[in-house]
C-alpha cells in the first residue's frame, strides 16, 4: 500500500513539474519580442519614429520577415502610408518612410535606446 501512495505522489509531482515547465515555455515565448527579436525591433523602432514625428496610427505596422529582409507596412490617421525596411545583413539598420519621405535611416538600436530614455 505504501508503494502505491509513493507512486501516486511521485506521479503527481512529475505532473506539477511538467505543468510549471509548460507555463515557463509560454512565458519565454511571449517575452521573445521584448528580448531583442529582429522583427520586433524594426516594428518598435518604426512605431517610435512615427509617433515622434507627431503622427498617430490608423493601422499599426504589420511586419513580415524573409530570409534577407524585414518589411513593415502601416498607415497614419491622415492616411499616410508608413513603410519600413531592414536588411538582415548584420548591420541592424532601418529605413522608415512616411509616404515618400524618408524620416529615418540608421541604427535600430539608436532609436530604441533614445526612445527608452525619452529622447525621441
Amino acid at each position: 500500500m505504501n508503494s502505491v501512495k509513493k507512486s501516486l505522489a511521485l506521479s503527481a509531482s512529475v505532473a506539477l513539474i511538467l505543468v510549471a515547465l509548460t507555463g515557463c515555455a509560454s512565458q519565454i515565448a511571449a517575452l521573445k519580442p521584448v528580448g531583442g527579436d529582429a522583427l520586433a525591433g524594426v516594428r518598435t523602432a518604426t512605431i517610435d519614429l512615427v509617433l515622434a514625428e507627431g503622427y498617430e496610427f490608423l493601422e499599426a505596422p504589420v511586419c513580415t520577415q524573409s530570409e534577407t529582409e524585414i518589411n513593415c507596412l502601416g498607415s497614419t490617421t491622415e492616411n499616410i502610408e508608413v513603410i519600413s525596411q531592414s536588411l538582415l545583413d548584420g548591420n541592424k539598420l532601418v529605413v522608415v518612410k512616411l509616404g515618400t519621405e524618408t524620416i529615418y535611416q540608421g541604427s535600430i538600436s539608436d532609436v530604441l535606446e533614445k526612445a527608452a530614455r525619452g529622447e525621441l
